[in-house]
C-alpha cells in the first residue's frame, strides 16, 4: 500500500503560497513527504528541517504566510502544516487503512489460489536424424523436488538448465561456449532443446515464488513486506516468507574524525612551507 504527498495543481497560485519563493516551496513539498513517510499528521522537529536543507530564510518565509507554524513538543522545536489536514488523512486513519487492505489481501489469497502454468513446449521439433539428447547432459531432478514444485510450495528448486550458448552435437562438443560453430542442423537442435529447457525451469522458478507470496500473510503481491528500523522508521523490505519481517539495524550516520593534533600541525606546517 503506497504512501503519497498531495500537491494540489493550484497550490502555486493560491493566498497562502503567492508571496512563497521557489525554494521555500520545495521545502514545504520535501517536509511533507517527510511527515506523510512517518505519518507525524503534520509536525516535523527544526532539526529535521535542517537536515532536509531547509534555511532560516525559507522558514520565516513558509511561517510568515501562514503555511508553517513554529511550536514546541516535548522540549523539541517543531514546525507545523497549518494546513494538513485539508489533504491529508490522520495517522490513524492510515493506519486503519492499511489494516483493512491487508484483511481484503488475506481474504483474497485464501479464495483464489494462482493456477499451475504448464511447463512450455519447445516451437519447433528437431530433425529426426538427431539422436543425441540434451537431457542425457542434464542432472536428473529429484522426484519429490517435481512433486514440490507442481503443489507450488517448494523451497528446493531444480538445478539451473545447461547453457543454451554451450549446447552442441557430438561432433561439435569439443567447441567452447563462445567459439565459432559452423552451420549445424544438429547444434540447432541441441540449442532449442537447451532453452526449452530454460523455459521449464523459469516457468517452474516463477510459479514457486508466486506461490510463496500468496501463502505469506506479512507481504504484498511483489513480496515486499512493511517493517521499521530500530529508530523506528518506515521500511518496505523483500519478504523471506518465513515470518513476521524483522526490524532492521538503523543505518548510523557517518562521521567524520579530525586527524590527530601532530598531524595537522605537520599539514599546517607544509602549508606554510609551500606559500614562502
Amino acid at each position: 500500500m503506497s504512501i503519497y504527498f498531495p500537491v494540489d495543481v493550484n497550490f502555486y497560485d493560491s493566498p497562502e503560497f503567492f508571496e512563497v519563493n521557489m525554494s521555500a516551496r520545495g521545502l514545504w513539498v520535501t517536509c511533507g513527504t517527510w511527515c506523510k513517510r512517518h505519518l507525524t499528521d503534520g509536525v516535523i522537529p527544526a532539526k529535521i528541517v535542517r537536515h532536509l536543507g531547509g534555511t532560516v530564510r525559507q522558514i520565516k518565509t513558509l511561517i510568515k504566510n501562514n503555511v508553517w507554524a513554529e511550536s514546541e513538543q516535548n522540549g523539541t522545536k517543531v514546525y507545523i502544516f497549518c494546513h494538513w489536514f485539508e489533504h491529508n488523512l490522520s495517522r490513524e486513519e492510515v493506519e486503519e487503512r492499511r489494516r483493512k487492505w491487508r484483511e481484503s489481501k488475506q481474504r483474497s489469497r485464501a479464495q483464489n489460489r494462482p493456477e499451475q502454468r504448464k511447463p512450455a513446449k519447445p516451437q519447433n521439433s528437431p530433425p529426426q536424424d538427431v539422436h543425441h539428447n540434451v537431457h542425457d547432459d542434464v542432472p536428473r531432478v529429484r522426484e519429490e523436488v517435481i512433486e514440490e514444485n507442481k503443489r507450488g510450495g517448494g523451497q528446493v528448486t531444480a538445478d539451473p538448465p545447461p547453457n543454451p550458448a554451450a549446447a552442441r552435437c557430438p561432433d561439435h562438443a569439443h567447441i567452447p561456449p563462445n567459439g565459432y560453430v559452423p552451420a549445424c542442423h544438429a547444434c540447432r537442435a541441441e540449442r532449442e532443446r537447451a532453452e526449452a529447457l530454460v523455459v521449464e525451469w523459469e516457468n517452474r522458478e516463477a510459479e514457486r515464488r508466486k506461490a510463496s507470496i500468496a501463502a505469506c500473510p506479512h507481504c504484498d503481491d511483489r513480496g515486499m513486506a512493511q517493517t521499521e528500523d530500530t529508530n523506528g522508521n518506515s521500511l518496505v523490505i523483500r519478504c523471506a516468507h518465513d515470518g513476521p519481517p524483522p526490524i532492521v539495524p538503523a543505518v548510523e550516520p557517518e562521521r567524520h574524525t579530525p586527524p590527530p593534533p601532530e598531524v595537522r600541525r605537520r599539514i599546517a606546517g607544509l602549508g606554510r612551507r609551500a606559500a614562502s
